[in-house]
């Protein structure tokens, strides 16, 4: 008879009060448990965005600094002293010797599509890849190549360039760059005659005219020319833009704003303590756009300062500043 009451009451569950209780202790703890976890991934996606927001930004100051750095290369120019001619032919008279920078309203002059914000600032500089060597003169064949090349504004048969037997790689309308390691000119060509010879736009040089005459086997590039700009990306936001030679407008960094450009200037020389204008090859200081005037060749190096934003609900927001130095710069 014991044993049957034991076996009874161990028999017996739990009440409904103790499961209410049970339950509602569970339902608490599955509560801070999800609560826990949302904070987490929050934080984790906070993270996250911040992290693609640093690495976009970090992309961007790296695109600046590598492509400005090599704004102004003409070739073998290593001399402060050595020229950079570029006003001699028809299509070359508009370009500047580094960089120049375009008002937000000239878009649509220089080609592109989009709603610009911030200024449009070109670069220019030659591309190695596309080297050419004029004709070497032949020694067992004087009459093989002009004993010189000196360019000139006469007809089209004088106004021709003949390259050795590497041939070139040029097109009609492309801006070519002749240097000779002391001075370089840019020149635009006008046809394609075949792959060894060239005609180029007449120009105002002649025989002893500086800029002008070049020797044989002088080194002939392609002008290299790229922009960079904040538009519109019809997707409600806004863009960093690089504009290559083919007019093709590249996305290069999504959620750009605030994006400006300021120019530092070589203005000023020191002499005992006291300054002068000239050229020192330092900044003197940072200006607009419109207070460079037409002294681009006195820009020595672009400070860029702006802000990148995340997509989504909660957006995460970093503030970037860099400095572009060009390393091409000569005091001419």
């Amino acid at each position: 008879m014991i044993l049957s009451l034991r076996s009874h009451r161990a028999a017996k569950g739990y009440t409904l009060v103790e499961i209410m209780i049970a339950l509602t202790l569970g339902a608490l703890l599955l509560a801070g448990s999800l609560e826990i976890y949302s904070t987490a991934r929050a934080s984790w996606a906070d993270q996250r965005l911040g992290a693609v927001v640093v690495e976009n930004g970090r992309v961007m100051s790296q695109v600046l600094r590598s492509s400005f750095s090599g704004a102004g290369y003409w070739g073998c120019l290593p001399d402060s002293n050595d020229k950079l001619y570029i006003d001699v032919t028809p299509g070359a008279d508009a370009l500047y010797p580094y960089l120049h920078a375009n008002a937000n309203a000239q878009a649509s002059d220089l080609g592109i599509s989009r709603s610009v914000s911030s200024d449009i600032i070109t670069i220019y500089s030659v591309i190695s890849a596309s080297q050419a060597t004029t004709c070497a003169v032949d020694p067992d064949d004087a009459a093989a190549c002009p004993s010189e090349i000196v360019l000139n504004g006469g007809d089209a048969a004088d106004r021709q360039i003949t390259f050795n037997v590497g041939g070139h790689g040029f097109s009609s309308g492309d801006t070519v760059v002749l240097n000779n390691c002391s001075q370089a000119t840019a020149v635009q060509v006008s046809a394609v005659n075949s792959s060894t010879v060239l005609t180029y736009e007449p120009t105002s040089c002649g025989l002893g005219t500086a800029g002008c005459t070049y020797d044989p086997q002088t080194s002939v590039m392609k002008l290299h020319v790229r922009r960079f700009y904040v538009a519109d990306n019809g997707r409600g936001g806004e863009s960093f833009y690089l504009q290559l030679d083919s007019g093709a407008e590249v996305e290069l960094v999504e959620g750009v704003e605030n994006f400006t450009m300021r120019y530092g200037i070589d203005a000023q020389t020191e002499s005992g303590g006291s300054f002068a204008s000239g050229s020192d090859g330092s900044v003197e200081q940072y200006v607009s756009r419109s207070s460079v005037g037409g002294n681009w060749d006195k820009v020595l190096a672009v400070k860029f300062e702006y802000t990148i934003t995340s997509l989504g609900n909660n957006p995460v927001t970093r503030d970037f500043s860099t400095v572009a130095t060009i390393r091409n710069f000569r005091r001419n």
